[in-house]
């Protein structure tokens, strides 16, 4: 499921992959790098009878948030031609290059040696420079990688220092959607390097154990079919897998056999 929100943070609209009831989307390709922000792009077709549909996500929707882990994209471009809605945007993080910086030191204080840690000053730089409303960034759940010490100038913004930070200490970030709270968290997380081999380690590479440097989610069936018309030169078989459900049929020609095939050997 994908959920549309306006800029109060409020629902306007839902869309679920195509076959389920509802307005269906056709393709998602959602691409995350951990020392960047998020990109996505979503296609979906719109019959007649659910154009009514479509005007809330073209006059309100700003933000999409995805069913499947709550991530948050800012909607940058929208199009649509009738029968066709193309979005394309990127993840709220990237908003923070929206944020100029102050000129200022991020140094452990006297004592606290080791207590700067790179997920920590992330959260400093972005609650220091007019952070957004509905943006959480809090440094004691963001205890992630090791202790800096680094600064910020006039010249910058959140989003330069964020990212530079995140490659340089191979400490990732990403922005989620606690609906219980209409917050966005920024959170941190370490960066497993498949190039450091350690003798007796196993690596799990896992969305879960957040240690995946780059991935590229993509949700399309376009060219999904479920039931096959087979076309010989002299009998015709259909393969059926719809469950009973919506039919989505594909009609193939074959002029050329060795053996005579049974329906399940089609399948």
């Amino acid at each position: 499921k994908l959920f549309f929100l306006n800029e109060a943070f409020e629902r306007v609209a839902l869309m679920v992959s195509e076959g389920k009831e509802g307005l269906n989307f056709s393709s998602l390709e959602w691409k995350s790098i951990f020392h960047k922000q998020d990109t996505f792009a979503l296609q979906c077709g719109v019959d007649p009878e659910r154009q009514n549909e479509i005007t809330p996500i073209l006059n309100h929707a700003v933000y999409l948030i995805r069913g499947d882990n709550n991530q948050v994209g800012y909607i940058q471009k929208k199009e649509y031609d009738g029968s066709n809605l193309t979005l394309e945007g990127i993840g709220v993080e990237g908003l923070l290059a929206k944020r100029f910086t102050i000129e200022k030191d991020y140094i452990p204080p006297d004592g606290t040696i080791g207590q700067n840690k790179v997920g920590k000053v992330m959260c400093d730089i972005i609650n220091d420079n007019s952070p957004f409303v509905w943006m959480v960034a809090d440094p004691e759940r963001n205890q992630t990688g090791v202790s800096i010490a680094t600064y910020t100038e006039l010249t910058g913004n959140v989003y330069k220092y964020v990212q530079m930070l995140s490659q340089a200490y191979d400490v990732g970030f990403r922005c989620v959607y606690n609906e219980s709270v209409n917050l966005v968290y920024f959170q941190t997380f370490e960066v497993v390097s498949i190039d450091t081999e350690i003798a007796g380690r196993t690596y799990i590479l896992s969305d879960d154990l957040d240690n995946i440097k780059e991935a590229e989610y993509e949700h399309d069936i376009s060219k999904y079919y479920n039931v096959a018309r087979i076309i010989g030169e002299d009998q015709t078989a259909t393969v059926d897998q719809s469950g009973g459900g919506e039919r989505y049929e594909y009609s193939v020609k074959s002029r050329s056999r060795r053996k005579a095939l049974t329906v399940e050997e089609y399948g």
